[in-house]
């Protein structure tokens, strides 16, 4: 167009620069809104809105900012959904009180908030854990003569079981159908995390039983919850039934759930029952990845079958899912808890090759052989190379001292 002199307007820019934004080209986005100025077009709000919203995604909260400062300069006012998504971005952020004025330069400025601006207002008090302030704007929503949503009811109710205040959330749960609201599955996956947290297994029965009977099915992230929630609270019998369920509804597991499985079980000291799991998952032709391997080659250490966590820590490798700091940290204990020293220099030396470094578990049980072999010991000069060199000295004076 721009070739041929044809002129572009500023729909033809807003179009382009919006999708740059959704697309993470945020500063290609800002060019053209220099290159609008350069045609003599002039930016509305519809352009300033794609900017404020791209920049707010990418973290760029500042920038944000600085672009809503000018619109005001140009004498374009921002509407309520420039406010929001700023006010959104700064609490994102933990910037609540910068968002709190936001709120007040736009009622100022006679810019109606609406739902939206005060549940982002609200998520950012819930995520600070300050309660009280998020419930004044919870009830400030209802002043201004507007009514709350299921978000804004997700957001109170998931904030006052992260603060371990499940009466206050239930109370909420209860109020939302004389509300005319019906809780929908994010209501019940947040009671569901909320409710096992707390180790109120017996409730979860019961809410889980309401969101069958209300026609919301449970979906693979409620499962995740009950699964995770039960083996937390080592409760393997209903973690089991639940799976079974998840299986008959016709849900497929995918690698999260297998992990949850494969996880609970080593740490509830069953594992064979572990291992099947774990041949299940690679016969489904799912690719483990670290964290899995890393958590069935802890449950074999624990149960002292070393040598197959060797072999796994073998096939990681075959299977192009290297070891991480984590598994390296799992063997090297297990062999000094066996005394096999020829094997614990060796994953030492492989611990180095990968700049890894020991954990504090493992320094304390590598500090128990130092007593027993000596300052000058292949260890000594091991634990030597896994610390930044400028911490070389403090660490063999720490040694020096425990030698």
């Amino acid at each position: 167009m721009q070739k041929w002199n044809y002129r572009p307007n500023v729909v033809m820019y807003n179009t382009i620069i919006d999708n740059l934004c959704k697309d993470g080209n945020i500063d290609d986005a800002l060019s053209l809104l220099s290159e609008m100025r350069g045609w003599d077009i002039m930016p509305n709000v519809v352009t300033y809105n794609s900017l404020v919203d791209g920049l707010c995604k990418s973290g760029r909260g500042k920038d944000a900012t600085r672009i809503l400062s000018d619109m005001t300069e140009q004498n374009i006012f921002p509407d309520v959904i420039t406010f929001s998504t700023v006010v959104d971005a700064l609490c994102m952020e933990g910037r609540t009180e910068e968002a709190e004025v936001i709120l007040e330069i736009m009622i100022r400025r006679g810019e109606r908030p609406n739902v939206i601006t005060y549940n982002a207002l609200m998520d950012g008090y819930c995520l600070q854990g300050q309660m009280n302030k998020a419930k004044e704007v919870f009830n400030s929503l209802v002043d201004r003569g507007l009514e709350p949503d299921i978000l804004s009811y997700n957001i109170l109710i998931n904030g006052f079981y992260n603060k371990m205040n499940v009466d206050e959330a239930m109370d909420l749960f209860r109020e939302m159908p004389c509300k005319g609201l019906k809780p929908d599955i994010g209501t019940y996956n947040t009671l569901l995390k909320g409710l096992l947290h707390a180790g109120r297994c017996d409730a979860v029965d019961h809410i889980f039983h309401e969101m069958k009977c209300s026609d919301q099915n449970p979906d693979i992230l409620t499962y995740l919850i009950l699964l995770d929630g039960f083996f937390k609270n080592q409760k393997i019998g209903k973690a089991v039934k639940v799976f079974h369920s998840m299986l008959d509804q016709g849900i497929v597991p995918n690698k999260f759930i297998y992990s949850i499985i494969i996880n609970g079980m080593c740490k509830a000291g069953k594992i064979e029952d572990a291992r099947k799991v774990f041949s299940v998952f690679l016969a489904k032709v799912l690719k483990p990845d670290v964290k899995v391997y890393t958590t069935m080659i802890s449950g074999l250490c624990k149960a002292a079958l070393v040598d197959e966590a060797e072999e796994l820590l073998l096939q990681m490798e075959g299977d192009g899912c290297p070891p991480d700091d984590m598994t390296y940290n799992i063997m090297v204990r297990a062999f000094l808890k066996r005394g096999d020293m020829h094997k614990v220099k060796i994953l030492l030396l492989e611990t180095i090759n990968r700049n890894f470094k020991p954990d504090a578990s493992t320094m304390s049980m590598i500090v128990d052989v130092l007593r027993a072999e000596g300052e000058d010991s292949d260890f000594f000069k091991m634990i030597q190379s896994l610390v930044p060199r400028e911490d070389g000295k403090a660490v063999s004076q720490t040694f020096k001292g425990i030698i």
